[in-house]
């Protein structure tokens, strides 16, 4: 892990050694304090179905069909489960208490002869409280290149040239991010490496750029950002994340006392994904994810589509939807992410995509001094869309949710 505050600082940490933050029941958004708390670890029953051909159309969509990933509410449950499957072929690949989120995480190898759904069948059947799935891949939506000099975003929102003070801990869940290219940044920054071949070089351009877009010369004012690296550059499968990994990054967050977590990664929907974003929203923490970059037919695409998550689309200096951005009832706003100017060192870059437009968002709830406060995810939504700009179907539609985002009186 590393910390870097203006020019390079380095420390090494262990991250075992890190005590998980204690939130109480008063910590939580209002709709979380009477249902579901920290005390009570989410199950099978909390799950949100989708339509069978969304999961049909991604069953390709995983980093390794030979694995299952299973949440348990305890370690007792998984110590049993374990017991149980071990004789059947199943082998225990990796084994980690997500305190945080109060499950305990199981990634085994599926015994040979049997397809994922059986397996997932059958690991449900033997433990009632544990829910198994495939380890769906969730990658960086890739960013395009563009000659055309457009630095329209900070007028476009009404940022500041002055920037805001960041008044919260932002989680970053991308790739590595490259100290070198944000060493004259004021942000403190700490890395955390989930991926399952920390090893890997596998690119650092896309975390990079979506750091200088929360930190950069007239961003966020002293943020404290932590990456989770859980992902590469690459658009393969092989340098996706794995549903474990954003797991245990979320994971991660919550212990260190983040508010806002900035997700540009995008994949299938998934049932361990599902029970983690809920318990993630339930400790407190503000997901902010991309719409994704896979075109406006395509099924919505995860975790933005969760309820909790606040999903983002990006727009161009014309205030027209980005060409590739995914559209559905679930999009909540729009923010600029085709042709965005990014400093890098002394280089000026252009890029675009709906991950280019989460950041805007992610440092607007960073610059609310509001944000430390019990704060609701769907009370988020309704207060920003009421600044929001409206643009394409008078009120919220598929396309630009509620609008483009406006900094109104939110930056102090």
């Amino acid at each position: 892990m590393r910390w870097i505050t203006g020019p390079l600082v380095a420390a090494t940490f262990a991250l075992g050694a890190m005590a998980p933050t204690t939130v109480s029941a008063a910590d939580l958004p209002p709709s979380r304090q009477a249902g579901n708390t920290l005390g009570a670890p989410l199950g099978r029953e909390a799950l949100r179905p989708v339509p069978r051909a969304w999961i049909v159309a991604d069953a390709g969509v995983v980093v390794d069909a030979s694995e299952l990933v299973v949440l348990t509410p305890d370690d007792e449950a998984a110590d049993t489960l374990i017991r149980q499957a071990t004789p059947l072929g199943y082998e225990v690949l990796r084994r980690d208490a997500l305190d945080a989120l109060n499950q305990t995480l199981i990634v085994v190898r599926i015994p040979q002869g049997r397809t994922g759904p059986q397996a997932i069948a059958e690991i449900e059947q033997l433990q009632a409280s544990a829910t198994a799935g495939v380890n769906h891949a969730y990658s960086v939506p890739a960013a395009s290149a563009a000659l055309e000099r457009f630095q329209y975003a900070d007028a476009m929102i009404g940022w500041p040239a002055s920037g805001c003070q960041s008044h919260a801990a932002i989680g970053l869940v991308d790739t590595a991010i490259d100290p070198a290219a944000l060493s004259t940044l004021s942000a403190r920054i700490e890395t955390a490496d989930f991926r399952r071949d920390p090893g890997e070089q596998t690119g650092t351009h896309h975390g990079t750029a979506l750091a200088a877009l929360l930190a950069g010369p007239g961003r966020l004012l002293e943020p404290e950002i932590f990456n989770a690296v859980v992902a590469g550059d690459g658009h393969t499968l092989g340098s996706a994340a794995g549903v474990d990994d954003l797991l245990r990054a979320l994971d991660w967050l919550a212990q260190q006392d983040v508010r806002v977590v900035n997700i540009s990664l995008a994949g299938p929907y998934n049932k361990i994904l599902d029970i983690g974003i809920q318990s993630a929203a339930a400790r407190g923490l503000v997901l902010v994810a991309a719409a994704g970059n896979d075109g406006q037919s395509s099924n919505p695409r995860f975790p933005a589509a969760f309820e909790e998550v606040i999903a983002v689309t990006a727009v161009d200096a014309d205030q027209e939807v980005y060409s590739n951005a995914v559209h559905g009832p679930h999009i909540d706003f729009a923010a600029p992410g085709v042709d965005v100017a990014v400093p890098l060192g002394d280089q000026l870059q252009f890029v675009s995509g709906t991950s280019v437009a989460v950041p805007f968002m992610t440092a607007l709830l960073a610059a609310d001094p509001m944000i430390q406060g019990p704060i609701d995810p769907t009370e988020i939504v309704a207060d920003y869309g009421k600044s929001a700009v409206d643009v394409g179907e008078t009120g919220k539609d598929d396309v630009f949710g509620f609008g483009i985002i406006s900094v109104a009186d939110q930056c102090s």
